[in-house]
């Protein structure tokens, strides 16, 4: 390593940034809710993966997906998520009731709802997953007016049987998908508690470049997305990202893929966004046994996204921060922050540091990934795919 980057020598000196800028308030749970969560798929996580979780400290697990949308919930999976619950401290889920497995009888959804509250008491129930892939799925025919009918039907059901558990949805597959969105609100708003969406830019970026640019590219779309459930509900109504990646190909990546250290500082800047733009909670897709989509892999290992999730711990809120060539994202008690330096060059460190953290930093080096947290830390080089612990 050049001598200009030599941090284990210089580690005090680390500490950043710039001036804050308003807080953004996170709703409903306000500012003591969590932030970062978790999808859970179909998987069986040996112990080691519990542990990994237990030590990340996330706020949500889903219980979702494809795959869990195809077929009801079976005694034996809800005592496994029960469990998995009790054991990787994870206070709040989300659980994932199967529209598609019941597309002919929609109203046994009701029933499964009835049958998890047997075992687990969700803190929100989310029917179906990614209607607007549904025409490709076997739900042929579908459109948007007919999926959010189906739904308010479904939804009614479920109320009735699990009454007092908040509805999400409509779990679009996109952020672009405008015309699903807007059928969905039209008619459904009033029985929602969250708006949920999922958010994966490519099934394989091309270059650094692209990846770590595909953040800020959604900051628009999120934005857009604010206003058409603006035309639709008048009350504040949270947005949720319940499923995020660079990517959502599991069956193979690039050199800058999700299992890949590039993907540390991808999801550093995704939900520093996302904080940004007001979202109230994101779900990194998946936890375990997903190929290069997993957090961890087939021996629990942590991928190197799982140091960005760790960075944004204890996150609810942001200072909007601005310095030149790097992101710095400020926690709400501005006892924490991350820096990313998403550029090929090195980073002035010009920044002028707020009056609740200690003056001096060093130069922010490319590609770099920066987290400081009650006076320790670590810095992540990409490139090399290598942590230094800031002692």
């Amino acid at each position: 390593m050049r001598a200009s980057w030599r941090w284990e020598i210089l580690l005090l000196a680390c500490l950043p940034a710039c001036a804050p800028g308003p807080l953004r308030e996170l709703a409903p749970w306000g500012q003591e809710a969590p932030f970062v969560g978790l999808n859970y798929w179909k998987e069986a996580p040996p112990p080691m993966a519990v542990e990994r979780v237990r030590e990340l400290g996330v706020g949500w697990l889903r219980a979702g997906g494809h795959y869990q949308d195809e077929r009801p919930w079976t005694p034996a999976e809800l005592l496994r998520l029960k469990a998995f619950l009790e054991g990787s401290g994870i206070p709040q889920a989300v659980v994932q009731l199967p529209l598609l497995a019941h597309r002919e009888a929609p109203e046994e959804v009701g029933q499964e709802a009835r049958q998890v509250l047997a075992y687990l008491r969700p803190r929100a129930f989310l029917i179906g997953n990614e209607p607007d892939l549904y025409p490709r799925q076997g739900w042929t025919g579908l459109t948007p007016e007919a999926y959010a009918a189906a739904w308010r039907r479904v939804a009614l059901a479920v109320r009735a049987l699990a009454p007092g558990v908040p509805l999400w949805g409509p779990e679009l597959a996109s952020l672009e998908h405008d015309a699903w969105l807007d059928s969905f609100l039209k008619v459904n708003a009033d029985l929602l508690e969250a708006v949920t969406l999922h958010h994966y830019p490519f099934q394989r970026a091309e270059s650094p470049k692209a990846l770590l640019e595909a953040p800020e590219a959604a900051r628009k779309a999120l934005q857009r997305v604010r206003e058409r459930v603006g035309r639709w509900v008048a009350r504040p109504l949270p947005l949720v990202i319940d499923e995020f990646n660079s990517s959502w190909d599991w069956r193979g990546e690039g050199p800058f893929g999700p299992s890949t250290p590039w993907n540390a500082l991808y999801t550093a800047l995704a939900l520093g966004t996302y904080l940004e733009e007001g979202v109230a909670a994101a779900f990194y897709w998946s936890l375990y046994d997903d190929g290069p989509l997993s957090l961890l892999d087939a021996s629990a290992t942590p991928r190197p996204a799982y140091l960005a999730l760790e960075a944004f711990r204890g996150y609810r809120g942001l200072r909007a921060l601005a310095c030149p060539g790097i992101r710095v994202f400020l926690r709400q008690d501005e006892e924490a922050l991350v820096e990313v330096n998403p550029g090929p060059v090195l980073d002035p460190g010009a920044c002028t540091p707020p009056a609740a953290l200690p003056s001096g930093r060093l130069p922010l080096p490319p590609y770099a990934l920066l987290a400081l947290a009650q006076g320790k830390g670590w810095l992540y080089l990409a490139p090399e795919g290598r942590r230094l612990d800031l002692r």
